[in-house]
Parts: structure tokens; C-alpha cells; sequence
């Protein structure tokens, strides 16, 4: 547990905006695809159990719209599950970066020697 005071990384700004934008891209990701899955599916069923004009132009309006869903969820949903890791990564070394050490070194008045170390965050 961090001491009062400290800021841990998971409460930086960068850090909460990414991970938002990753869970958005996750489910963007797996909804549209699951989508366009079941659109495709069932435009394939009703073209092959189907031999009327009418029931076609159905078919083809299902395998284009899932297919047009598929393209709109990876070309969105994929980039913002990227770009949300990025800020969430970046946050992090922008956290650890904080961290500074210093160790000194310092003669005494007795003759002796005084090691000191510092941690700032």
C-alpha cells in the first residue's frame, strides 16, 4: 500500500483515458464482429434455402451489411484497443519515470563515514 500522498499510475489522467478507450475498442471489437458474423450466417442461409428473386435481394442485403459491420468494427474498435494500450503503457513508464534515487556519501566529525539515501515519487 502507497504512503498518503503518493499518486499511483492507475490514478494518472493518461492512464484512465486509455484504459476507457481500450475497454470501447474491446467491445466495439468483439460486438461488431459477433454482429456481422450472424449477419453473414444469415444471409447465407437465405441463399441457399432460397430460390426466389425477392428472397436473394435479402440474402445480398445481409452479407453486404455484415460485411460492411465487420469492416466499420475492426477499423474502428481494432485502433482504439491499440492506441488505449499506448496511453496505458505510456502512463506507466510516465510513472516509474518519477521515481528518483539518490544515494551520498559523507565524512563525519568523529573520522567516520555517513551513508544517506533519498526516494523521491
Amino acid at each position: 500500500m502507497s504512503p498518503p500522498g503518493t499518486v499511483h499510475y492507475k490514478q494518472l489522467p493518461e492512464y484512465q483515458v486509455g484504459r476507457s478507450r481500450r475497454l470501447s475498442g474491446i467491445l466495439l471489437t468483439s460486438i461488431g464482429g459477433g454482429v456481422s458474423l450472424l449477419s453473414v450466417s444469415i444471409g447465407a442461409m437465405l441463399r441457399g434455402g432460397c430460390f426466389y428473386e425477392s428472397c436473394s435481394d435479402a440474402s445480398d442485403y445481409f452479407l453486404v451489411g455484415g460485411l460492411i459491420g465487420l469492416g466499420v468494427s475492426l477499423g474502428v474498435g481494432l485502433p482504439l484497443w491499440v492506441s488505449g494500450q499506448r496511453k496505458i503503457n505510456a502512463a506507466r513508464r510516465s510513472w516509474s519515470a518519477r521515481m528518483v534515487s539518490s544515494l551520498g556519501v559523507a565524512p563525519t566529525r568523529s573520522g567516520g563515514v555517513q551513508l544517506s539515501s533519498s526516494w523521491r515519487f
